[in-house]
């Protein structure tokens, strides 16, 4: 996500999570703030990097920064009572084995950039739903542009607005 923040600047916060069972149709999802000018834009960088992501490698410092980052991010999961209870919470739903935390960053440091790849191509950016929060008056035309189909409303409590 470097190319939004760093080389486009139109985002200061961007992220993405899965959920264990990608494969199997869990939730994948990227969240972000872009610029209302900037939408059409943003949206279409991230699919390109979604699709780019299941056509080639990562480069050694793109994977490295990322195991980095991934490992040095889960002590903060422990940093409250409430993270604590959430970490054990993980564990049981999704059938982990007590020890999972503990080889957690060694799991981590062993993924190569093959592997990156052949897990991207669970995530289609053909099958991504986009949600877009912001003045579609704005946003719309270069929205439109990326044929993303036709959009539905929601109002602010998640109900289609007719």
């Amino acid at each position: 996500m470097h190319r939004l923040r760093e080389e486009l600047g139109i985002t200061y916060s961007i992220g993405a999570t899965a959920d264990w069972r990608v494969d199997s149709g869990g939730l994948f999802g990227i969240a972000t703030a872009i610029q209302s000018k900037a939408t059409g834009t943003g949206v279409g960088e991230i699919l390109k990097i979604v699709d780019g992501m299941s056509a080639a490698d990562l480069t050694s410092a793109e994977l490295d920064a990322a195991k980095q980052h991934l490992t040095r991010a889960l002590p903060a999961q422990f940093a409250t009572n409430a993270g604590v209870a959430n970490a054990f919470a993980q564990l049981a739903l999704y059938g982990l084995g007590d020890d999972w935390y503990a080889r957690y960053a060694d799991n981590v440091r062993k993924v190569t950039a093959r592997d990156v790849r052949a897990a991207a191509k669970l995530v289609p950016a053909s099958k991504l739903v986009v949600a877009v929060v912001g003045d579609l008056a704005k946003i719309r035309p270069d929205l439109d542009k990326l044929g993303l189909g036709d959009p539905e409303l929601f109002d602010l409590f998640g109900l289609p607005v007719k």
